[in-house]
């Protein structure tokens, strides 16, 4: 539509050239038809245009396609005079000569000089074409804070290149419309002849760092900047840009399945809100027999409606981030499904359990009487650190996964808190690996021994049966065997083995580019997979754990244990 409606307003600035009207440009794609060639039902098409002598595209981009070229002149210092021609053939407006909008009432010897004798008074602005079109980003503009600040000085072409500026449905990805779209604001943010003579200010006066924002560098590269600063209620206002006190800080308003301001706007955004039928009739293109095909189907020409550049299902967008994970969007569904029964399961096996102890009488209290010392201080600060670290990464985990829920807490929090938390698990486990190395107890964790499989079974055994019968316990505690091989088979699969691969998923998350170098077959969303089924079966793990504590003599003597270093028998 842009290029449809772009050459006919400007045909009083053609007829002042001598060059008559411009050739009508067919919805069709087709080549305009002359007067001659014109059916009785077809209006006579006019006179092809007459273009300066030896000025067409081609010959300005011999000169501006070269990347080298650079202004000659002090005033032309801070022009980007370099036109990219592979840019400008895949733009918007990539099938107009040059002259259409730099030249209608240039003479053929201006060019000739150089720097082009061209009166820049005299050009056409955007809105000579886009007016009509583009009436609601004029009242978009009229709010923003740009206008607000820096009124008349705000251009068109401030934000959007008219030699390079492509529609979002063209481009080769979603990622690089994000660039295309973000690259004007940090060009102009980060100019300090830009910034200093639209606002009048330091170019190093702004806080541009986002230090708010986790993974910022990933969202500047996912997100565009108008995402966050206009306003996120109702129909896309991406040129209603807001002051910077305004801007969107809510995370779950994209990290959220359910209603992903992201989603929303990638899925259906509105290109205009004065429809196609606005213009029919009206001279712009010929539109003859698609004025027609409207009278048969009983449509008035005038209809206006919104021009919808694309309207995409959400799951499509969301299928299409592809190995990428967002967080929030929805992309375990299924898995998070399966995880919620699997937890279920054995929260609802381990009430069973207790319940049936009570009901034989296995519950009965008998006196704690002291044993013998059994942890030491090192193992015990070491458990209590680690138990404090692993509920708070699950609280925060949780968050970030299921963002917005009741007992959710704010994602930008539970981001910084998750990865603090983490990176102090990591050097708390280091700390206990060499402890348990240097002191001999890592051998409290190796169930491989003689007799072991049938201490195992019978150990199994007593879970299972025994110990609603009150049988005695098949295993008994002492300083130098303080676990039961399956609490030993377990501490070294979940504790021991597992957390090298807990911590080192979601190291690798943290950190994309280790990870492109150490696992360069691993995706993010494989990552973020992994690390989340770890975390539901240490979830898992740790409600067993905590149910476990309650088979001792007395409800709290294994707790009690870990706070005093000795056994209660």
């Amino acid at each position: 539509m842009a290029l449809m409606v772009c050459t006919a307003p400007l045909r009083s600035a053609w007829a002042d050239t001598g060059g008559g009207d411009p050739a009508p440009v067919s919805v069709r794609g087709s080549a305009p038809q002359s007067a001659d060639g014109a059916s009785a039902d077809t209006p006579a098409a006019p006179a092809p245009a007459r273009f300066p002598d030896g000025v067409r595209r081609d010959t300005c981009l011999g000169c501006h396609g070269k990347a080298d070229l650079r202004a000659v002149t002090e005033r032309g210092a801070g022009l980007d005079i370099h036109i990219p021609e592979n840019g400008y053939d895949r733009s918007v407006h990539g099938r107009m000569e040059c002259v259409v909008c730099h030249a209608p009432k240039a003479a053929p010897e201006d060019f000739g000089k150089i720097p082009h004798n061209v009166n820049r008074e005299a050009l056409p602005s955007c809105m000579n074409c886009h007016d009509k079109a583009f009436d609601h980003v004029r009242r978009q503009i009229a709010k923003s804070r740009h206008f607000e600040k820096q009124g008349s000085k705000i251009t068109c072409t401030d934000c959007h290149n008219p030699h390079t500026q492509r529609r979002v449905t063209a481009m080769d990805s979603y990622s690089a419309s994000v660039a295309d779209s973000n690259r004007p604001c940090v060009d102009c943010h980060t100019s300090a002849i830009h910034y200093k003579e639209l606002t009048g200010k330091a170019v190093y006066t702004q806080d541009l760092s986002h230090e708010f924002l986790p993974f910022r560098d990933r969202h500047f590269a996912s997100v565009r900047c108008v995402e966050c600063h206009t306003p996120a209620d109702g129909d896309a206002q991406v040129h209603e840009i807001q002051a910077k006190e305004k801007a969107l800080r809510d995370c779950t308003a994209c990290h959220n399945k359910d209603d992903s301001l992201l989603v929303s706007r990638i899925a259906g955004y509105t290109d205009s809100r004065n429809g196609g039928g606005a213009f029919l009739g009206k001279g712009f293109f010929d539109d003859a027999e698609l004025i027609a095909k409207m009278q048969k189907a009983n449509i008035a020409p005038g209809t206006t409606g919104a021009i919808v550049n694309r309207i995409v299902p959400e799951g499509e967008i969301i299928g299409s981030f592809g190995d990428a994970y967002v967080p929030g969007l929805g992309q375990t569904s299924a898995l998070d499904g399966r995880a919620n029964l699997f937890l279920l399961a054995v929260l609802a096996a381990l009430v069973l359990h207790g319940l049936l102890r009570v009901f034989t009488g296995r519950g009965a209290a008998e006196r704690d009487v002291p044993g013998e010392r059994i942890y030491s201080l090192w193992v015990r600060i070491l458990h209590w650190i680690n138990a404090l670290l692993f509920l708070v990464l699950f609280a925060t985990g949780l968050s970030i996964h299921f963002p917005g829920g009741w007992l959710s807490l704010p994602m930008e929090f539970s981001v910084d808190v998750h990865d603090v938390a983490g990176g102090l698990l990591t050097a708390n486990f280091a700390v206990f690996l060499l402890y348990s190395l240097l002191s001999g107890d890592i051998v409290q964790y190796i169930p491989f021994k003689r007799g072991t499989g049938r201490r195992f079974w019978r150990q199994i055994h007593y879970y299972l049966i025994g110990i609603f019968r009150g049988d005695d316990k098949p295993h008994h505690v002492s300083a130098s065997q303080r676990m039961n091989p399956v609490q030993q088979l377990t501490y070294l699969l979940v504790y021991c083995l597992g957390m090298f691969v807990m911590l080192g998923s979601g190291l690798l998350l943290l950190v994309p580019e280790l990870a492109a170098r150490v696992v360069p077959w691993a995706t993010p969303r494989g990552l973020a997979t992994a690390h989340y089924v770890l975390a539901a079966c240490y979830l898992a793990f740790l409600l067993l754990h905590v149910y476990m504590t309650t088979t001792g003599k007395r409800a709290f003597s294994l707790i009690k244990a870990m706070i005093t270093g000795r056994h209660f028998g």
